[in-house]
């Protein structure tokens, strides 16, 4: 991925390889360039981790294929990109040039293995067998989210695939006489340890937590609460011991683009973290109070989800 590189061309590249795996080599940050190159990795990201076309004013864009990015560093993107991709950290350790060799110097007896795997793809049929990868998908996904609720369901959902294909593989290898040692419970600990990495790398990034501190440290933004509150168009709502009163016409501000999460998604978060009081059911969130439409915020609550997210950041490994 040169300095040159565009999305479109990009784009246009990717769908010459139609169903097949494109590698674009050596993403780096070029300062000249702004953050074009990180906007193309965010909007592939965002292409592929949702399987759903880019509407531009061209039109409809979309990618047919498998996009492998190699680089020396993750690019900074908010968490909604970077949960939409698998990423792997490797070192010159990892490579082993010796496995590379022997798999150059048997390229005829591998083709011939991939031929053996298209027939028997064929024997099953493609349509039972794409059934049963998905129910294997769909159960293992389960399987990992029951571990923990909080995991990146969208990361959960990768490694869901990678454990199926690896399940299937196998049922492949004992239909053909193969004998090999199943490796399910070391890929299912493996995706456990990765999630649960993921996940406390990215605490700060939470943006139900961020959106708490931004409460918290815009305090003085919002009016005590008292009988005499006249004037209130220059605050973003009231205050007492117990709540945050926002006014629906400046809760935006307390939202930051960065946070990769949409308002109303970000509200329902609130809601099933107890922070937010519904009024139900002809306004969801929406009170009326002072004559103006508010979000009524619980303070204790918003404090203690922070504590509660410190103290998991501060928390050292086992």
């Amino acid at each position: 991925m040169s300095s040159g590189t565009t999305f479109t061309g990009l784009i246009n590249k990717c769908n010459d390889v139609k169903d097949f795996i494109f590698l674009a080599d050596d993403h780096k940050p070029d300062p000249t360039q702004g953050r074009r190159s990180e906007d193309i990795v965010d909007k592939i990201a965002r292409m592929r981790g949702d399987n759903a076309a880019k509407s531009t004013a061209l039109g409809s864009k979309d990618i047919d294929c498998m996009v492998l990015i190699t680089g020396e560093a993750v690019p900074p993107l908010c968490l909604s990109s970077i949960s939409r991709m698998l990423i792997w950290n490797l070192t010159k350790e990892d490579i082993s040039r010796e496995e590379q060799d022997i798999v150059r110097a048997n390229s005829q007896l591998y083709a011939t293995h991939i031929l053996s795997l298209l027939r028997w793809i064929e024997s099953i049929g493609r349509d039972q067998l794409a059934e049963r990868l998905y129910d294997l998908y769909y159960a293992i996904k389960g399987e990992l989210l029951e571990k923990d609720y909080t995991f990146n369901e969208r990361l959960a959902s990768s490694y869901a695939w990678l454990i199926a294909v690896h399940t299937l593989m196998t049922f492949y290898f004992e239909g053909v006489g193969i004998n090999i040692q199943p490796k399910e419970k070391i890929l299912y600990d493996f995706a456990e340890r990765e999630l649960r990495s993921f996940q406390k790398a990215h605490l700060e990034d939470d943006p139900l937590y961020r959106f708490c501190l931004n409460l918290i440290d815009s305090e003085s933004n919002f009016e005590i609460e008292s009988h005499n509150n006249k004037d209130l168009s220059n605050c973003w709502g009231t205050r007492n011991i117990e709540y945050f009163f926002i006014f629906e016409r400046k809760i935006d501000n307390l939202i930051d683009s960065s946070f990769g999460i949409s308002k109303k998604d970000l509200l329902n978060r609130m809601c099933e973290n107890n922070m937010l009081l519904p009024e139900k059911p002809k306004y969801a969130y929406l009170h009326r109070h002072k004559n103006q439409c508010i979000y009524k915020v619980n303070r204790s609550v918003v404090e203690m989800y922070i504590e509660k997210i410190k103290v998991q950041i501060n928390t050292p490994d086992n």
